[in-house]
């Protein structure tokens, strides 16, 4: 049998490389890959041609609907529609039969069929031939009817258009978002806001219809993804946030010992599950479809994109099903992964290809939780597969799950946390902070947020992740407290004097409590009237941004990191004094440059030599709490070199 494979796969680099020559002769050298997959496929006594297929032609196809062993469906060619897709045809047919105790006609088109091989007797001589890979269905039909992605487009996408092509050159070859919307992913990532970017980031890349469009036309069936370890009041979440990239999340478990040890050392073949293993660890996730072909090492499967991302990086090997659920909504497979023996290094829009052999390195992430209340504490730790999307979809999952475990928050809670994340070549990512609330929106915020921007960079090659650690300890008690009013002692100081007054805050379930504050001004102040502002770290970063711009318009990788380092550096239990000065300057290209007339400046703003900010200058000061602050409130005060004499200055005067 190797040696068979061994020789069709010489054959197959010989006629290929024959029809890449024939078509550049012929001067078809738009789609070379395309063309030589076509020609191989003419020629080849292992596959047949989509060309040569008739209405009513029969035969099967191989899936395997439980354990490791393909059975065989019966397939009835209803038609081929040319021209489909760009440069891409699509068989039609009806699928039916008892299939490992399934029967087709109740459960329709499974997800997880997705790559089973169908094959045709070849009326020339008689042989069953591939012609392709069960890969398309229409939502919530009545009839097991499918699309097929022939044979041939699915051995173009298994060389691709560019062998030499690393994972993730493709998005960086296009330069991330285009340059209309990069502004706008550039705003979103620099938000002072917490949001749930992974869900943002998947719901912006991801490309599956809404059902109700879906079913009225072809569509790639989905996949199931099956995840271990996971609560049952989190798998909301986790469809939520996976659905836009076209997977099902199915709360699942992995293979039992006695099972593993009847099926042996099952290696992937024509009809076997075909498992993209995601998640390892403390949990298990694995993306199932079905294997179309192995020739030569090299592996065919899905007849579809998992992402469509052409060149990646995801560990692969054989399945194991433990059943079928058929359902009104949708039948699905039920399986995980036997064992990781290679690495699929294609995923285009006809398929997925990869190679048995060497494994893809992984991505650790440790997970550590303290609960305060009941003395708990645990640490968990996963291996996340490399990929733009699902690597920041899976840690943002995980992170989630493991905060509600073992029970759920409690109603009122705070979470202290800590969070790196480390990238090659650059510094290290950090996060210390707390947050009070319902959940931990804040902590997934700040985690996801730098995967999100530097995984999925928009100014440049995507940055190599190494490892996220993550700790939180989460107390039963809120530490929320939002600011009420600022009183001054004085409405009038000198240059050099220091603001003094008291911050007005009512704490969660509290009485309204006052806090001291002192904000000393410089000697050199010009007088005039001024703002003090006590605000939470939000208003802080937000008033940041308005005033100085150009420390948050990153044009290079090294400076997006900086300013993500920028936005998530405001702790929340921090109260923020802040006051504008009446000067302010201009920035060209990050350099600040010193104070200049107004009319000089708009001068420079018109000319805009290089990238131009207008800045304002503004003294900031910090003090530390033991809440969570919520909220601003302001007071105002004149600055006077030698201000009226009152009686409550002068009995301050007196006391110094």
């Amino acid at each position: 049998m190797q040696r068979y494979g061994a020789i069709v796969g010489v054959c197959l680099l010989i006629a290929t490389a024959y029809a890449v020559a024939a078509d550049a002769a012929e001067g078809h050298s738009d789609d070379t890959a395309l063309a030589a997959a076509r020609r191989y496929v003419r020629q080849s006594d292992r596959y047949l041609d989509h060309a040569r297929l008739k209405r009513g032609m029969t035969g099967y196809g191989l899936t395997v609907m439980s354990g490791t062993m393909p059975d065989r469906f019966d397939v009835e060619i209803v038609s081929v529609m040319h021209d489909w897709g760009p440069h891409q045809d699509v068989i039609l047919a009806r699928l039916s039969g008892t299939c490992g105790g399934v029967d087709l006609a109740e459960s329709g088109v499974i997800s997880g069929m997705s790559g089973s091989p169908v094959y045709i007797r070849d009326p020339r001589d008689g042989v069953d031939k591939i012609i392709g890979a069960v890969a398309y269905g229409w939502n919530a039909q009545n009839k097991p009817q499918c699309g097929i992605q022939p044979i041939a487009q699915m051995l173009a996408a298994a060389r691709g258009a560019d062998e030499r092509q690393r994972p993730g050159d493709r998005l960086a070859a296009a330069g991330g978002p285009g340059r209309d919307g990069q502004a706008e992913w550039l705003d979103v990532l620099l938000s002072p806001r917490k949001r749930d970017f992974a869900a943002w980031h998947c719901a912006r890349a991801g490309t599956n219809d809404a059902p109700s469009a879906a079913g009225r036309r072809l569509v790639p069936l989905r996949t199931p993804l099956l995840v271990s370890n996971v609560p049952p009041e989190a798998m909301g979440d986790v469809r939520g946030v996976l659905a836009p990239l076209g997977l099902v999340p199915l709360a699942s478990g992995a293979i039992g010992e006695a099972d593993r040890r009847a099926v042996g050392d099952v290696d992937l073949r024509p009809g076997g599950a075909l498992a993209v293993t995601l998640v390892t660890g403390d949990a298990d996730w694995v993306a199932v479809g079905t294997v179309t072909d192995v020739v030569d090492g090299r592996v065919l499967g899905f007849g579809h994109a998992f992402q469509g991302d052409g060149a990646v990086a995801l560990p692969m090997g054989p399945g194991y099903v433990h059943t079928v659920v058929s359902s009104l909504l949708g039948s699905f497979k039920l399986g995980s992964t036997i064992r990781i023996n290679g690495t699929i290094d294609r995923d285009e829009i006809t398929g997925v290809a990869g190679r048995l052999g060497p494994r893809p390195s992984l991505v650790p992430l440790r997970v550590a939780v303290n609960w305060t209340a009941t003395g708990r504490k645990q640490t968990y730790t996963f291996n996340l597969c490399r990929h733009r999307l699902l690597t920041v979809a899976m840690a943002r999952l995980l992170i989630q799950g493991v905060a509600r475990g073992w029970h759920a928050l409690p109603p009122q809670h705070t979470v202290d946390y800590t969070a790196e994340v480390r990238f090659a070549d650059l510094p290290a990512y950090r996060v210390d902070n707390i947050a009070s609330g319902e959940n931990i929106t804040e902590l997934v915020s700040d985690v996801s947020r730098p995967l999100v921007a530097m995984l999925d960079n928009p100014l440049g090659p995507p940055a190599t992740l190494e490892r996220i650690d993550v700790e939180m300890t989460i107390r039963p008690t809120s530490r929320l407290a939002v600011l009420r009013e600022l009183r001054l002692d004085a409405d009038t100081y000198r240059p050099g004097e220091t603001v003094t007054g008291e911050v007005v805050f009512r704490p969660f379930r509290g009485r309204r409590k006052a806090m001291p504050v002192r904000f000393e001004l410089p000697a050199e102040l010009p007088e005039g009237a001024y703002t003090l502002t006590a605000m939470d770290y939000l208003e802080a970063l937000v008033t940041q941004q308005a005033q100085r711009p150009h420390e948050y318009a990153p044009e290079t990788p090294a400076e997006l990191f900086a300013a993500l380092q920028r936005v998530v550096g405001t702790r929340a239990d921090k109260l923020y004094l802040h006051m504008p000065l009446p000067e302010g300057g201009l920035a060209l290209d990050k350099r600040e440059l010193p104070s200049l007339p107004a009319s000089k400046a708009r001068v420079i703003v018109r000319a805009r030599p290089l990238q131009t900010h207008v800045f304002r200058k503004a003294l900031l000061r910090t003090v530390q709490t033991r809440y969570d602050i919520d909220g601003a409130v302001s007071a105002s005060f004149r600055v006077r070199k030698r201000p009226h004499e009152t009686r409550l200055r002068r009995m301050k005067d007196q006391t110094r």
